[in-house]
Order: structure tokens, then sequence, then C-alpha cells
């Protein structure tokens, strides 16, 4: 495991051909209504997104007489060096977030590189400029995996942070060139930020029986609380003899 170094001048990942992916959708098409041609064979044309996975194809077939049939099978969308990045839901002001990356090399070349790391106030990088980045040297073995983290500070004048992440590499072998984008790659996501402060909710109920106190009740009700204070808190009667009369189905006029 790789830990940051210092921040490094903006501008580095603009050095290499490696795209940034953003689109990470789980399903990838949905197709009805196909119909073979004279020769019992349907083309299916469609675009993979960013994410660097194993997917599920399904196909379900029925002919005039509805008989019926299913295929499966499965495609995997991945690239010689891939990032790889978990994406937390989000993030509260004034949390101290690590951000664990790994990047993994399945070509048969070693690769010296960069991992950087650029953070945005915004939901859209592309004109934006970063108000953090970092950097770590990482090397890749042949067919290895190797992993960095960065420690962001989470600001408390925004409501999202944009992370890209991207790796920068050149294979170790003579007259390698790393400008066609095959020994890098990057990714970008969006976290939404909330605020440093959470409301707790609580609430009681009890059967108010014949007889009773409604004073020593609702004293009763505000003992049980332990989140949070009782002082305040509302209180409301409901009739279970309403909630009866109200559940029985009436004739339609």
């Amino acid at each position: 495991v790789l830990e940051e170094s210092s921040a490094v001048p903006y501008g580095r990942q603009e050095r290499t051909g490696a795209v940034i992916r953003s689109d990470f959708r789980n399903t990838l098409a949905f197709i009805p209504f196909l119909r073979s041609g004279n020769d019992s064979t349907i083309t299916v044309t469609f675009r993979t997104s960013d994410k660097l996975s194993t997917y599920d194809i399904s196909v379900f077939a029925h002919g005039r007489s509805m008989r019926n049939n299913t295929v499966s099978g499965q495609m995997t969308v991945t690239k010689p060096v891939m990032v790889s990045v978990s994406s937390p839901r989000f993030l509260r002001e004034g949390d101290i977030y690590v951000l664990d990356a790994s990047v993994s090399n399945s070509t048969d070349e070693d690769v010296t590189g960069t991992l950087e790391l650029f953070v945005y106030e915004t939901e859209n990088y592309k004109d934006a400029v970063p108000v953090l980045v970092k950097s770590i040297p990482m090397d890749l073995d042949a067919g290895g995996r190797a992993s960095g983290s960065f420690s962001v500070e989470v600001p408390g004048d925004t409501d999202s942070l944009g992370f890209k992440v991207l790796y920068a590499g050149f294979p170790d072998m003579a007259g390698g060139d790393a400008d066609d984008g095959r020994w890098s790659d990057g990714l970008f996501m969006a976290v939404p930020v909330l605020p440093d402060t959470q409301s707790l909710v609580e609430s009681h109920s009890s059967v108010l029986l014949p007889g009773m106190s409604p004073d020593s009740l609702k004293a009763e009700l505000y003992g049980q609380f332990v989140n949070t204070l009782p002082y305040g808190a509302g209180s409301r009667e409901i009739s279970l003899l309403d909630m009866v009369k109200d559940a029985v189905p009436r004739k339609a006029a």
C-alpha cells in the first residue's frame, strides 16, 4: 500500500491519452421487441458504460406459437490498466475522507507511473479548477496490482465534492508509448456533502384506557425518551374506534 505524497502542481493529467470514466451504469441495455431476419439471426448494438466489470446477458425469445426459451451468458468490460475506487454514498462537513484506490495491470509488461488525485468543489470537473491535487509514485508488475490512499478534509461550504483519480503509466519496455492511453486510466465520481448535524426523531405511543389520567400517561411516555430530551415534544390523541371505522369499506354511491 502506498501512502500519499505532498501536493503537486495542477496539469499533469493532460500528458496522457487516458479517458476519464464517469458513467457507471449497472444496466447497459434493455431492447424489447426484436425480430430475427431471414437467416434467423439478430444483431444488437449498444454502448457499454464506464464501469469495468462482468455483466450478465439474458435473452428471452418466443415464436408465433408462443414456444419460448432463454439464453444467458456473461460479458467482461476491462482495460489493460484499470483504476478502481469505491465511492461513498455521502460525506459530511468536517470529515477526513481517506480515498483508497487500486490499480491493476493485466498486461505482460511492467509499468511505471503516478497515481494522482484531483478534488473539485463541483459535480462537473471539465470546466473547473481543482481545489486540491495530490500524487504518489506507483509501479505495477506485469499482471500485478498496487493500491494507494489519499486523505482529504471535507470543507463546509459546498454541497458536493468531485474526485478525479488518474493513473498515468509508462511501460518499462524500450520504445514504449503512453500517449495512446493503454497504460493509463482515470475515473471521476461526485459525492454529496451533507451538513455536520443530524436530526434525531423519536416517538413513543401508548393506549389511554378508561379511568387513566392523560397527564400521567404523557409523563410516562416522556420518560421513555433515550436518544434525545422530551422537552418540546408534541402529543396527539388518536381514537382507535375512528381508526376501525375508517378501515371499513364503504358502499360506492
